[in-house]
């Protein structure tokens, strides 16, 4: 059984309504189960594998919190739908701790009307998953479909563009644009880290090599992801590309988030082989893992990303700003380069820029664009 087929996991004490829901997807093409107690749901998502998770919030043999975390732990690839009659504020709760384990969230309906959204969500995940598939994504790679847009780097007290972070798009020929929360379970599940991040190494240096040739001090950030890309080839393979391209390592970045550290237990050694190499090394979503500072002990780091829900709330949120402008300190003192992403609003820009923040990103200054049109932007110096 693969993760890919269509098949839905109802995680439902309500019979009557497990059922409705039930017929409703099998009439779409997938195949149900329905399960509530703690053996049973775990028993599913360890040998059955779902695409597509129902969970309802309140259940009497397990709590929701429970659930998720099974669900994290045993099929984190699966999309989740909660269905509730809980009020809004107690199912959004229950979406941001789904989230802040990684874990993808289509929908969050309540009861009981909630046929109708449900039905859309099935033909949507139904049309998606028939066209997403691992002999796709691969054939997506290999011919250049899936292609990075670049989000510009902006020094936060200048407005000189001093870099760019390559943000994977797939431009699919039936689907249009697919985003990376959409296709990176499936580049996971078919064992494709490697090709996707040398893939969009490969069009961003291409795309961009006379731009940092001419423009002194611009860094290209790649994001790796740790799961399956960190094999012991990829300093060189990089190292290679950088050459067939004319781009020093030293003007690329190679980015990696710090949950994904911790949960794939990243190589020091390729990380030291790649600082070796000359590459710069930047720890993406600053504060958010399990072990923030004993990263910035162990890691060849050079450089260091306030995580965007911080940057974001900054300007409304006391305990927000404290922790942005401890992260830029911690930054200074440990001799790295600071970045904010998530920047969209002057105020924020200003207050970063006092406190001393290297360099920022985010909407104020730029959506992510065509790799053709980074030179063309301009950005105005925030006093």
């Amino acid at each position: 059984m693969t993760l890919l087929e269509h098949r839905l996991l109802i995680v439902e004490d309500d019979a009557a309504f497990a059922e409705v829901v039930s017929d409703l997807a099998s009439s779409l093409g997938f195949a149900c189960v329905t399960a509530d107690q703690p053996d049973e749901i775990a028993k599913y998502l360890c040998n059955w594998r779902p695409s597509l998770i129902t969970v309802d919030l309140q259940m009497p043999h397990i709590s929701v919190i429970s659930v998720v975390k099974l669900i994290a732990e045993h099929s984190p690839h699966a999309r989740i739908v909660i269905v509730s009659g809980m009020d809004d504020r107690v199912r959004e709760a229950t979406v941001r701790i789904a989230v802040s384990n990684d874990l993808c969230i289509v929908g969050s309906l309540q009861k009981p009307s909630v046929l109708k959204a449900l039905s859309r969500i099935f033909v949507q995940e139904h049309h998606e998953k028939g066209w997403l598939t691992a002999q796709g994504i691969a054939k997506a790679i290999g011919t250049g479909q899936i292609a990075p847009l670049v989000q510009p780097k902006v020094c936060i007290h200048s407005g000189k563009l001093v870099g760019g972070e390559l943000l994977a798009r797939w431009n699919h020929p039936a689907l249009g644009i697919i985003m990376p929360d959409k296709f990176m379970s499936l580049v996971e599940a078919s064992a494709l880290e490697s090709d996707l991040f040398l893939s969009i190494a490969d069009l961003g240096l291409s795309g961009c090599a006379d731009l940092i040739k001419r423009t002194e001090g611009f860094a290209l950030s790649i994001n790796l992801s740790p799961r399956g890309a960190m094999t012991e080839s990829v300093p060189e393979e990089l190292a290679s590309l950088c050459t067939r391209h004319g781009v020093p390592p030293g003007n690329v970045v190679v980015e990696l988030t710090e949950s994904g550290i911790y949960e794939g237990g990243v190589a020091l050694e390729v990380l030291v082989r790649l600082r070796i190499a000359g590459f710069g090394l930047s720890l993406d979503d600053f504060g958010t893992g399990f072990s923030s500072l004993s990263h910035l002990r162990e890691l060849p780091l050079t450089e260091l990303k306030i995580d965007k829900s911080f940057v974001m709330d900054s300007e409304r949120s006391k305990d927000a700003a404290v922790i942005c402008r401890t992260i830029i300190g911690m930054a200074k003192n440990l001799g790295l380069t600071c970045i904010a992403e998530g920047v969209e609003s002057r105020d924020v820009a200003r207050n970063l820029a006092h406190w001393g923040c290297d360099i920022a990103q985010g909407y104020f200054y730029a959506k992510p664009t065509g790799l053709d049109q980074l030179d063309h932007l301009r950005f105005e110096e925030v006093p």
